[in-house]
């Protein structure tokens, strides 16, 4: 696949270096996280321990899919990734 075919976010990320992409993505991840339950988190918190129920993880599932200007996410995504640098 070509660049000019991909996302315009991912053509971003992959200019990035590893560290600034990892760095930017776990922002944007904390960020989401702030939005739907109005709290801040640490990178390696567990998200269920920082208060995100399942009816939160649908919503965070929702906000990362809008922050992330519409790359689908899984509805399993929280338990996939159970904290921000996970």
């Amino acid at each position: 696949m070509q660049d000019a075919h991909l996302h315009p976010l991912v053509t971003s990320l992959k200019a990035m270096g590893s560290s600034e992409r990892q760095q930017w993505l776990e922002q944007a991840v904390v960020h989401a996280v702030r939005q739907v339950i109005g709290q801040e988190v640490g990178k390696d918190e567990p998200l269920m321990e920082a208060g995100v129920d399942s009816l939160s993880a649908v919503a965070l599932q929702t906000q990362l899919q809008y922050d992330f200007g519409g790359i689908h996410m899984p509805a399993t995504i929280l338990f996939d990734y159970p904290s921000v640098q996970q």
